[in-house]
């Protein structure tokens, strides 16, 4: 990774971009993230997508060549594939635990009566990743339903075992996290006398002013687990938490 300085580097080691996902809900969450109230993942962007989807009914005339549309709404799916990987033992425990965190958070929380179970909050996300995932109205996460969580541990860059535990508790050395999130914005979205609703929508982009060029470098030619082993070393989007 190229920078312009050294003092650029360590900033960007110290400061790189995670994945923050907070549960609108308020439920515990492991602190292992720092302050107990976001899962924050160090990873490697693999893949990104931000569909935007215009709805319409159509209505079929009779003598009437093209049908007739009516518009229902635009909606917004957002794709993304992460690499988490892991120096350690100590560090794979924790991506694990973050993901297992993750993962319970998909479930609603209910209150019993008896032998009645009711369904009381549904599962609702914030979540940011830099400025590609972000609501340009507050600088914070983008409110979503998180419909799919895809855990997908490397089997080909092996586990971590405990010896204590007999080989029985594996840890994965490198894991990939797939998400799929609809969003929900909290503000209006449209044009109104010709200005939309939202300045900077759907994402803010660098500032002309910002100095400093960040470049991923061309990898040697080695084998994947060479390559993760020079990014791990090299820290990149590593950063405190």
């Amino acid at each position: 990774m190229a920078y312009q300085t050294e003092d650029d580097s360590l900033n960007f080691k110290k400061n790189g971009a995670y994945l923050q996902i907070e549960d609108t809900r308020g439920n515990g969450i492991p602190n292992i993230s720092g302050d107990g109230k976001k899962l924050k993942f160090k990873a490697f962007l693999t893949s990104f997508a931000d569909k935007f989807t215009s709805n319409w009914n159509t209505q079929e005339i009779y003598g009437r060549m093209d049908p007739l549309h009516t518009f229902q709404n635009t909606s917004r799916v957002i794709t993304l594939g992460l690499v988490l990987p892991s120096a350690s033992y100590k560090e794979g425990k924790e991506n694990l635990q973050r993901i297992s965190a993750l993962e319970r958070l998909m479930y609603p929380n209910y209150k019993t009566n008896g032998s009645a179970i009711t369904i009381t909050e549904a599962p609702v996300f914030k979540v940011q990743f830099a400025n590609l995932i972000s609501d340009v109205k507050t600088g914070g996460g983008l409110h979503c339903v998180i419909p799919e969580v895809s855990f997908n541990p490397n089997v080909d860059m092996g586990f971590y075992a405990d010896p204590l535990k007999k080989f029985t508790h594996l840890v994965p050395k490198e894991i990939s996290l797939d998400l799929t999130l609809n969003i929900l914005h909290m503000h209006k979205l449209g044009f109104e006398n010709k200005s939309f609703a939202a300045e900077k929508f759907p994402r803010t982009a660098a500032d002309a002013t910002a100095v400093g060029v960040y470049m991923v470098p061309d990898l040697p030619e080695a084998g994947h687990s060479e390559i993760v082993e020079i990014q791990v070393e090299n820290k990149i989007l590593k950063g405190k938490g």
